[in-house]
């Protein structure tokens, strides 16, 4: 019975991580093989590889603490519509993504939202909602909030992380 009990509880806990993650899952299977997108995903042993082979002490080590990354990019046009971008917006904060950062500017929506499991930030979630361009950059590991301004990630939207404090705070708006 015992046995059982945890077989249980394992099953459980490894369906509640699966379908935390589903939002950004879905989105991005949804749109990674379309038109003018280009997708990356990375995980485990990648990751451990490029920390090792990083020339700058301090990308690789916090590359240790990423276990996937996900990057879903359009520049030739935007084909996420602005209903789709706000529905995945919702569903990500009901599974506890709270923001960031919002930033409105030269047309663009920037957002970095982030989940938490005590003084660990588990999920990071970039989304750049442009008129001709779109980002989401998702990160799952185990992070603190002084790495996130040590992340420099070349995609659009990606120098926004420079721009947070060195503590975590309010949400900053601009």
């Amino acid at each position: 019975m015992k046995r059982l009990t945890i077989v249980f509880l394992f099953a459980i806990t490894a369906m509640t991580l699966h379908a935390q993650r589903a939002p950004i899952r879905s989105f991005y299977q949804k749109y990674k093989g379309m038109e003018n997108t280009e997708n990356i995903q990375l995980s485990g042993w990648v990751l451990k590889l490029a920390a090792t082979f990083s020339q700058e002490e301090e990308a690789g080590n916090l590359l240790r603490h990423i276990s996937r990354l996900r990057v879903l990019t359009m520049d030739d046009g935007n084909i996420v519509p602005r209903s789709e971008f706000n529905q995945l917006l919702k569903q990500v904060r009901k599974d506890k993504f709270e923001d960031l950062m919002h930033i409105r500017e030269d047309g663009e929506d920037v957002q970095i939202l982030i989940r938490e499991d005590k003084d660990r930030i588990t999920d990071v979630l970039l989304l750049v909602h442009g008129k001709d361009s779109f980002t989401m950059l998702s990160l799952e590991g185990a992070l603190r909030f002084k790495d996130l301004k040590d992340l420099k990630i070349d995609v659009e939207g990606g120098d926004q992380f420079q721009r947070l404090p060195e503590k975590r705070t309010t949400t900053p708006r601009a």
